[in-house]
C-alpha cells in the first residue's frame, strides 16, 4: 500500500471514531430536543434521551442531565443524583464536569461542602483551558479558601480567565487580576480580606433553606428569566435553533453548548 493511500485511510478512520464517541448521537438529539431546535422544546424528551446516553458512557449527557437535576427541570430536583452524573463525567474526562463536581463540593450540591477538595478538584479543567474553573480557582487562592492564600498563583489562573469565550468572566477575571496587582505592589493583603466563594458566584438549586428554587439566578441563556425549582420547565432560550458547527456539537459558532444554562453564574 503507498504512503498516500495509507495516510488517507488512517484520516478516514479517525474522522469515523471522533463522530462515533459513546452515547454522541443520542446527546446531539437529546440537546436540540431540550433547546427546541425545531421550534419547540420536548423537556421529557430530552431527559430520556440524555439518560440513554448516560448509560451509554456519554460525559455530555451526564453533565447536561445532571444540569437538569440540580435545579429541578422537568423532573424532582435531586442534589445527590446531579453530584453523582458530575462525578460520573469528571472521571470520563469531561472538563464541564470536572468544573461542576469540584463546585459541588464547594457549594454543598448534593455532597457536604469541602472547599480544599473543591480547590483541588478545579486543577485539571483550569489546567484544561476552562474558563470558569480558571476563574473560581484564582478567586479561591486569592482569599485562601480550600488552602494557603497564593495571590501569585491566583494572578496567572485570572490571568488566563481574562483570555476565555465569555466576555462576562473575562472582564471580572481582569478586575480581580488587576485588584492582586495592586495588593502585589503596595503590599496591601486587604482586597479580599473576609470574603468567602459567595461573594464570586452564584449557584442555582443550593439557595438557603435547600427549596430548589434558583433564588434570582440567571442561567447564562440569553434573554430567559430565572429557572425556577419543583420540577418546573425552563422558559425557551432566545435563540432556539442549534447550528452545529463543523460536526461539532459543543461550539456552534464559537459558542460552548455544553455549558449553555449551566446552573452557574458569576457576581
Amino acid at each position: 500500500m503507498r504512503y498516500r493511500e495509507l495516510v488517507a485511510l488512517c484520516l478516514v478512520f479517525f474522522l469515523t471514531t471522533a463522530q462515533t464517541l459513546p452515547g454522541e448521537a443520542v446527546f446531539r438529539q437529546a440537546f436540540e430536543l431540550e433547546m427546541g431546535a425545531n421550534g419547540t422544546r420536548d423537556i421529557p424528551g430530552a431527559i430520556r434521551l440524555y439518560q440513554q446516553g448516560v448509560q451509554q458512557g456519554n460525559g455530555p449527557s451526564m453533565v447536561r442531565l445532571g444540569y437538569m437535576k440540580q435545579i429541578g427541570t422537568g423532573l424532582p430536583q435531586d442534589l445527590p443524583g446531579a453530584f453523582a452524573l458530575y462525578k460520573q463525567a469528571a472521571e470520563t474526562g469531561n472538563l464541564e464536569g470536572q468544573f461542576m463536581y469540584a463546585v459541588s463540593y464547594e457549594q454543598g450540591i448534593g455532597t457536604p461542602k469541602n472547599p480544599t477538595m473543591a480547590r483541588d478538584r478545579l486543577l485539571p479543567p483550569a489546567d484544561g483551558g476552562h474558563q470558569f474553573a480558571q476563574y473560581l480557582l484564582g478567586c479561591m487562592m486569592a482569599i485562601g479558601e480550600g488552602g494557603p492564600k497564593r495571590e501569585a498563583a491566583a494572578r496567572r489562573w485570572l490571568d488566563k480567565a481574562t483570555a476565555g469565550p465569555d466576555k462576562t468572566v473575562a472582564a471580572r477575571a481582569a478586575q480581580y487580576r488587576d485588584q492582586i496587582d495592586k495588593n502585589l505592589f503596595t503590599a496591601n493583603s486587604s482586597g479580599f480580606a473576609f470574603l468567602g466563594l459567595a461573594a464570586f458566584i452564584i449557584v442555582a438549586g443550593v439557595a438557603a433553606g435547600g427549596g430548589g428554587d434558583s433564588g434570582g439566578y440567571n442561567p447564562g441563556v440569553p434573554g430567559s428569566p430565572p429557572y425556577s425549582g419543583g420540577g418546573g420547565v425552563p422558559p425557551a432560550p432566545s435563540r432556539p435553533t442549534v447550528t452545529f458547527q463543523n460536526g461539532n456539537p459543543y461550539t456552534p459558532h464559537g459558542t460552548d453548548l455544553l455549558g449553555q444554562g449551566r446552573p452557574i453564574n458569576i457576581r
